[in-house]
């Protein structure tokens, strides 16, 4: 992957990354409709000479390298990292997500009915973890932590198990996401969308009033979130500033900030390691 330029009465491409590769020659500068300046990938066909020439073809245009979207696709070239589903992959992920009923939770632990929130960044891709508080007696507080249950729509050693095992996660860039299985499954009946029936794994932790572990339960259940909130929309509710929450979820917030602090202050009596580590905002 570099920038198409042309040096003297040649085309070449000088390969980006940390170490230096030899440049590539290309015949055809047109191939794949490139322009000069365009970010294009190059497959080598030629090594000649003793300075190590190297020939090549252009096989994909990327586009202009001043665009954030074309410096994020020239790493996923170079890191060879999968964009793109196989129609065998995306068939099955259709056909699981299309099997889904959401009133069909036969087996299933029914939280439909507890008041359960998502809070993430601004500008996250998915929805795949949710929370719900409780005050029990004597000071216990049950914390609900509801993970979408994904297995349930992948089959083992299916499609769309064996491409996500090929993929091993998800890959972040900003603004765009490669994604780990299909975004029929990451986006829809795997993501715990506010209003809707999801399926999910659950932990119940109960803590008593020095926010130590008492008891651990765990379930297969089915949730209904109440709320997708951000990080800045939870503290601003914690200070006062709720616009359209629900009184169960501003609850809920200030109960796990109750637990969280008392958490918090028995993990430091009992001398957990607190330590800073820079932003890459901060560099």
């Amino acid at each position: 992957v570099g920038v198409l330029e042309r040096r003297g009465e040649a085309w070449v491409v000088q390969p980006q990354g940390r170490v230096p590769a030899p440049l590539v020659y290309v015949g055809d500068s047109t191939a794949k409709s490139a322009r000069p300046g365009d970010l294009v990938v190059v497959e080598p066909i030629q090594e000649v000479g003793r300075g190590g020439r190297v020939k090549g073809v252009i096989v994909e245009t990327l586009g202009s390298p001043a665009r954030t979207r074309t410096k994020i696709l020239g790493v996923i070239r170079r890191y060879r990292i999968p964009d793109e589903f196989s129609p065998e992959v995306r068939r099955a992920a259709q056909h699981a997500a299309a099997a889904f009923d959401p009133d069909d939770w036969a087996g299933r632990e029914d939280l439909r009915a507890l008041t359960t929130i998502t809070i993430d960044p601004p500008d996250a891709r998915d929805f795949d973890d949710a929370i719900s508080v409780r005050r029990l007696a004597d000071g216990r507080v049950e914390l609900g932590v509801h993970i979408a249950d994904v297995a349930h729509f992948v089959p083992a050693d299916g499609p769309v198990d064996r491409e996500a095992r090929r993929r091993g996660n998800s890959v972040y860039f900003p603004g765009y996401v490669v994604p780990m299985l299909p975004e029929t499954l990451s986006n829809g009946v795997c993501s715990l969308q506010p209003g809707e029936s999801r399926l999910t794994k659950s932990v119940f932790i109960t803590y008593d009033e020095q926010a130590r572990v008492q008891d651990c339960r765990f379930a297969e259940s089915v949730i209904r979130s109440a709320r997708r909130l951000t990080y800045q929309e939870a503290s601003a509710a914690l200070e006062g500033h709720a616009p359209g929450c629900a009184p169960a979820v501003v609850e809920l917030l200030k109960q796990a900030e109750v637990l969280a602090r008392r958490i918090l202050s028995r993990r430091l009596v009992d001398g957990c390691l607190l330590y800073t580590s820079p932003s890459p905002r901060d560099s």
